[in-house]
């Protein structure tokens, strides 16, 4: 029997599974970390990270289907290789959506720390719905005219590329702007309290540029290899990896505060490093709807 070489097609598809489910792992335990050690934030935090985790299982188990597609159900099949089918639809949907949560999410961040930054916040969220509206509108496109995982045409290309661009913009503005104003809550150091309250301050700086750096890569990478090739299989990895990137920094986020927020007690117990700190609702808070706590991004 003639062997058959999938490297060039169902290869790089079996890679990106292969990291994908790693990071669902990853995910799955924050998630389990999460609601373990904080029940006191409202139902729509916790609504968020379960929506996160569900979506999660939702891309790994859509992915798991299109290998099960070509591999077992049309095995030995080429045709079928290249087919757009419903499930990977579904999948790239779910991813986009798992983006959105987390780009509104620290959008939203940005004006509980200072609500002067209002603009900034809403050209962040703008920015990431637009990229979640010409991305369905993509899908949609490549489904609809029957072309296949690699087929395109310069329309598809046009509005995919544009949904990518965006969601880019969306997290470099981001960073951006928590990076900001986090370097502008440096006080002077007058005093040791001050001292150490920079230091804390440099921290949440540190975090907010790592997470930062490590998103707009992957999403850059991910542009970068459809806009070059949009018909090679190449940017496929990047995508299943994309939004499990984006759940596990949010979740590392959520899940790192407690720890933070020691850090920063240990180092002063000045009443004026609430104001650098992100704030999450709190289910038990009886100043308005939201308690200040720390949290790294």
């Amino acid at each position: 029997m003639t062997s058959v070489d999938l490297s060039n097609s169902v290869g790089p598809i079996f890679w990106g599974f292969v990291v994908t489910t790693f990071l669902t792992g990853v995910a799955i335990s924050q998630g389990f970390y999460y609601f373990r050690k904080f029940g006191d934030d409202t139902i729509g935090i916790k609504l968020m990270v379960a929506s996160l985790v569900a979506f999660t299982l939702a891309e790994t188990a859509l992915s798991s289907q299109l290998l099960n597609y070509f591999l077992i159900i049309h095995f030995g099949n080429i045709d079928t290789l290249h087919e757009f089918t419903p499930s990977f639809c579904a999948e790239m949907i779910c991813t986009m959506l798992s983006c959105l949560i987390g780009q509104i999410f620290f959008a939203d961040q940005i004006r509980l720390f200072n609500w002067r930054a209002w603009p900034l916040s809403a050209m962040i969220s703008l920015s990431a719905l637009a990229g979640f509206g010409f991305g369905v509108a993509g899908v949609w496109l490549q489904f609809s005219t029957h072309l296949g995982l690699y087929g395109t045409t310069p329309k598809i290309e046009w509005t995919i590329g544009t949904s990518l661009g965006s969601s880019l913009l969306s997290t470099l503005l981001a960073c951006l702007s928590l990076f900001r104003l986090l370097a502008t809550s440096r006080i002077a150091e007058d005093y040791e309290g001050q001292v150490r309250m920079n230091s804390v301050v440099d921290v949440l700086v540190k975090y907010t540029v790592h997470r930062g750096v490590l998103v707009s890569l992957v999403q850059s990478a991910y542009l970068a290899t459809y806009l070059v090739a949009p018909a090679k299989p190449y940017w496929v990895p990047i995508h299943l990896v994309l939004g499990k990137v984006y759940i596990n920094t949010l979740l590392a986020c959520l899940n790192t505060r407690k720890d933070l927020r020691s850090h920063m007690l240990s180092q002063t117990t000045s009443n004026t490093l609430t104001d650098m700190t992100f704030r999450v609702p709190q289910a038990n808070s009886h100043e308005g709807d939201r308690n200040t706590v720390l949290e790294g991004s």
